[in-house]
């Protein structure tokens, strides 16, 4: 099975160190390339000088997305915890499971 993982983006999109009304584009995959190569004719661009801001974004969401977690952090882990590693973890925070809202409770039954 294949782990997904945030930084397995074949491109990743932003503006983080990009001139005002221009976008951060970052090649993570070779076919991310192969799809950069497609697509960039029809496109203004120009390589980013300097990497600086990007490194420092990538470094605080992280340093955010660790304090946010309650469970420890294992950065070779899948994205992906099970249920019930979830109900035991969360149970007691903001991001405890909570039902289906009252409107979809009829289809959640059904389906599941």
């Amino acid at each position: 099975m294949r782990r997904l993982h945030p930084l397995a983006a074949d491109i990743a999109v932003g503006n983080v160190g990009s001139e005002p009304s221009r976008s951060t584009v970052l090649i993570r995959t070779q076919a991310g390339l192969d799809a950069w190569r497609v697509g960039s004719a029809a496109l203004h661009a120009t390589t980013l000088a300097d990497l600086n801001a990007v490194a420092r974004a990538t470094r605080r969401n992280r340093r955010h997305a660790e304090q946010a977690m309650p469970r420890p952090f294992d950065p070779s882990a899948g994205l992906w915890i099970s249920h019930p590693e979830h109900l035991a973890t969360y149970a007691d925070t903001e991001r405890a499971p909570v039902g289906p809202p009252a409107h979809r409770s009829h289809h959640y039954n059904i389906g599941c």
